[in-house]
């Protein structure tokens, strides 16, 4: 499960890399937005397979790193 989260924690770390980066090449209300849907996307996967109120807690911590990443 380690690996899991592990994984989840990885993909927002990536995301917010990646909207970083692109926010130089287009810095629009769409690209803010596509991060959020990607966040939420990501938060909602993390959060269907997580089996303990604390994995959920760390899906919820990462999707906080993440929509701070899309600003």
């Amino acid at each position: 499960m380690k690996k899991k989260i592990a994984y989840f924690a990885a993909s927002f770390a990536l995301a917010g890399a990646f909207t970083f980066s692109a926010s130089f090449y287009a810095p629009t209300s769409a690209a803010v937005e596509s991060c959020q849907g990607r966040c939420n996307r990501a938060k909602n996967a993390c959060l269907n397979t997580a089996q303990t109120t604390g994995e959920a807690a760390q899906c919820n911590k990462s999707y906080q790193g993440c929509i701070s990443s899309c600003k």
